[in-house]
């Protein structure tokens, strides 16, 4: 008998005897909470994309049954991988928060946030954008913005090539999803884990 099989019920229970609602699904809660401020200027509804994203985490967390392997380690196996993906959200989270202050900028009133391409790194910039660089020398990319009037949709397409724009916003995307995939899918490995111990229990 597979002794990572269970029942939604025994999941369910398990997500619950953790906490359930702060360390599995609530989780999410602080979560988003947090980077509500600080969406992806591309990534629109990132609340809705994000919820969806953890419950079909949760859901694969329960589906999800690995080859177990010989290890010496004293953490049972879902706990070890669980470990694991903890590490990995909290990379995703510092990388999207680099990319964050990197590639994009607020407007004056902090209402607005405008993905950019790469700071102002000149492989980054349109002609216009490096000519401004040029003529101002210590601009930054605030001063870029206010100087061709670029607080606007489609303003930072004046100082920054199209490509960088997107290509710093779609990684900017991935970081954050990945942010919240992993840290709840660790949540659940851990519930799932839980619930085998549970049922191993005489």
């Amino acid at each position: 008998m597979n002794p990572y099989i269970m029942t939604t019920r025994e999941y369910l229970t398990a997500l619950k005897s953790l906490h359930g609602i702060s360390a599995g699904i609530g989780l999410l809660v602080p979560g988003v909470s947090f980077f509500t401020k600080m969406d992806p200027p591309l990534l629109s509804g990132a609340g809705l994309v994000t919820a969806g994203l953890g419950a079909a985490s949760i859901v694969s967390a329960y589906h999800y049954a690995p080859r177990e392997r010989t290890s010496s380690s004293a953490f049972p196996l879902f706990t070890r991988i669980a470990r694991r993906m903890f590490f990995l959200s909290l990379l995703s989270l510092l990388m999207y928060l680099l990319l964050l202050r990197w590639c994009t900028v607020t407007d004056p009133r902090g209402e607005n946030r405008f993905q950019t391409g790469f700071g102002i790194a000149d492989w980054s910039l349109t002609a216009d954008g490096l000519k401004l660089k040029q003529e101002y020398p210590g601009v930054t990319r605030i001063d870029l913005m206010l100087l061709k009037g670029a607080f606007r949709d489609g303003g930072p397409e004046l100082i920054w090539s199209s490509w960088s724009i997107y290509t710093s916003g779609i990684l900017m995307t991935v970081a954050y999803l990945s942010t919240f995939m992993l840290w709840v899918f660790a949540w659940s490995l851990l519930a799932k884990q839980r619930a085998i111990s549970d049922k191993q229990i005489p």
